[in-house]
């Protein structure tokens, strides 16, 4: 079934910088590609939720220059 798949991105402060709303047609395993060209190298945190609350993944990523 179609998911709505939500991506939030927020720095190390907790402070929300990207936000975007992606709509998957297929089930099974799925990669998100972002452009961070613009982000500073550091620590971020990443949310990926899934038709509302269903099913959420939080976890860091590391820009690195």
């Amino acid at each position: 079934a179609p998911q709505n798949v939500t991506i939030t991105l927020y720095d190390m402060m907790g402070k929300l910088i990207f936000s975007e709303v992606r709509r998957h047609d297929q089930s099974g395993r799925q990669s998100i590609t972002l452009n961070l060209n613009g982000y500073e190298a550091g620590v971020y945190f990443y949310r990926l939720t899934a038709n509302g609350e269903q099913q959420t993944a939080n976890g860091k990523l590391v820009v690195v220059r």
